[in-house]
């Protein structure tokens, strides 16, 4: 029997965007039964705030799901209605998504496939059969992480926003392919699928109000094996959002302020601090190698013996490897870049600049000399489309590498 796919997506105030998501769920040209999750939420003392309006957008979506929209099999969840809403501190993305997926996990069979999505994304008709081929014909796959772009729109400011976001985005992706991280992937919560018995090994999302989707692939790479390519695409809306503390929608309103440094082009010199220990993990399993990145670590961690208890419990080095990558895993990697780029005394448009000139030196769009407020919007779409052109071939490159097959 084919597997069944279910998509869960949360809501909250999403009225003008999510029936364009549905339309895409509605036009799928695959044909295994399709079930639409969906959980319209917000914390219920709302409805005594000024965001009640808020809440009573929520309801008036609610009773439109409840007509049979373009007759999609939609179960709905309603985390929104007065006495139903989140209570206390336990409320955001996170909690939806896990509280959807708990439900879907009661119907659900093991090799079903759940797709995380968002209320604001699109993608073409051919998406779910794409993710379904990738799952069944990599069976060592826990998990896709599906690429992405951003539309842009005829909004110049908010299309420099998107804009700047990807190339930090982007600039991360690409490092982190270059130095063959395991935790090189892009967290979306668009841009996740997997199967139902994979999704119950890992204990499933988390429940913080942002970053559930980071938390949730750092856990699949513990896990097992992430594909990276897939011809199945999703197309985040680039709005401005401040639903959750970090994001797309966030990062938007964040490019217009000045509170952009919340997202910097990490100097890739610093990729190269930490390509510089994967490389030397034969000689770590021996003896204790100091390095910019350990030291870091052993600040970090306050620790000075780092390495001892895994090479005590861990016999072999495929095995001490492992270990270490489990120690030493993506939030840790993302730490110590934040770190390090404190100390490089670069602006981003700079650290884009060596990163471009150091490995597409043939491209010349003198970073150096503009800001990116200044630069011209096609200029940032020429770089994004490189970068994004770039990371889909190596994203490529490392699903041969892993699975012998795109």
């Amino acid at each position: 029997m084919d597997a069944s796919v279910y998509f869960a997506i949360p809501v909250l105030d999403e009225n003008e965007y999510l029936f364009a998501t549905l339309d895409c769920i509605a036009e799928q040209s695959c044909k295994n039964n399709i079930y639409t999750y969906i959980c319209v939420n917000q914390p219920d003392d709302w409805w005594y705030t000024d965001k009640i309006d808020i809440c009573l957008r929520n309801q008036e979506l609610i009773s439109s799901l409840q007509k049979n929209y373009r007759n999609l099999q939609i179960k709905l969840i309603d985390k929104s209605s007065k006495g139903r809403g989140w209570i206390g501190k336990k409320y955001g993305v996170g909690i939806a998504r896990k509280t959807l997926i708990n439900s879907i996990l009661h119907h659900a069979s093991p090799n079903d496939i759940i797709i995380s999505m968002d209320a604001d994304t699109h993608f073409d008709t051919s998406f779910v059969s794409h993710v379904v081929n990738d799952l069944k014909s990599n069976p060592q796959a826990v998990a896709l992480n599906l690429p992405y772009l951003h539309p842009i729109s005829d909004n110049e400011q908010q299309d420099r926003a998107i804009l700047r976001y990807e190339l930090y985005l982007r600039n991360y992706m690409l490092n982190m392919l270059r130095i063959n991280s395991p935790y090189a992937f892009t967290a979306f919560g668009s841009a996740i699928a997997c199967k139902v018995k994979d999704y119950i090994a890992v204990g499933g999302f988390d429940t913080q109000k942002s970053g559930e989707d980071f938390y949730f692939l750092q856990k699949m790479v513990k896990y097992g094996l992430i594909k990276l390519y897939s011809q199945a695409k999703v197309f985040p809306s680039p709005r401005i959002s401040e639903r959750v503390v970090f994001g797309t929608g966030t990062a938007v309103v964040d490019f217009q302020t000045d509170n952009s440094k919340r997202y910097p082009v990490f100097h890739y010199s610093s990729f190269d601090y930490i390509q510089e220990v994967y490389e030397q993990l034969g000689d770590i399993y021996k003896q204790d190698i100091q390095t910019v990145f350990t030291d870091f670590l052993t600040q970090h961690l306050g620790k000075t013996d780092l390495w001892g208890k895994l090479r005590t419990n861990y016999k072999t080095l495929p095995m001490f490897k492992k270990a270490f990558h489990q120690k030493v895993n993506g939030l840790r990697l993302f730490q110590f870049l934040r770190n390090t780029q404190i100390t490089i005394n670069k602006t981003d448009e700079m650290c884009l600049h060596d990163y471009m000139t150091k490995f597409y030196s043939h491209v010349n769009y003198k970073l150096g000399e503009k800001s990116f407020e200044e630069m011209d919007v096609e200029i940032l779409l020429k770089l994004r489309e490189l970068l994004a052109t770039q990371e889909d071939f190596m994203r490529k490159q490392k699903d041969l590498a892993v699975f012998g097959k795109i």
